[in-house]
């Protein structure tokens, strides 16, 4: 997944065969259609490790 967070506007020249391209209104029903992968231990532990700001540097 990418998010592109705070744009004013997004231009796409060719729209790729196997990637969906959502707007931010549509993003949560979009991914509603999806089942879980991690379990709920998985997505708490990779939360907690984003969270750190010596990860992004």
């Amino acid at each position: 997944m990418i998010a592109v967070v705070h744009a004013e506007s997004l231009t796409i020249r060719r729209r790729p065969e196997d990637v969906a391209v959502v707007s931010r209104r549509r993003l949560t029903g979009f991914l509603s259609g999806f089942r879980p992968i991690l379990s709920q231990d998985q997505v708490e532990y990779a939360f907690g490790l984003a969270r750190l700001g010596s990860d992004w540097r």
